[in-house]
């Protein structure tokens, strides 16, 4: 959840540093009802001092039937409210 994300690179960065080492990360703000979807890679470099890790992050499309779960959920939850 990142309530608080609004533009593509608040939820990038929120996917980025998303706990644990999921691979397909979703990112959604809860008053806007939007929800992104992302696939993070990681990676380790060797330096002389020890080791830095690096998480990519890249956008990912939604296939039309997990939209379609998204879409029905964002409706229930606007009839609930």
């Amino acid at each position: 959840m990142c309530d608080a994300c609004q533009t593509e690179s608040q939820f990038t960065q929120s996917a980025r540093f998303a706990p644990g080492e999921i691979e397909i990360v979703y990112v959604s703000n809860r008053a806007t009802n939007t929800t992104r979807k992302f696939e993070r890679s990681f990676e380790a470099e060797e330096f002389e001092e020890g080791y830095r890790y690096i998480t990519q992050v890249s956008p990912v499309d939604f296939p039309d039937g997990e939209n379609e779960v998204f879409d029905k959920v964002t409706s229930v939850r606007l009839k609930i409210e």
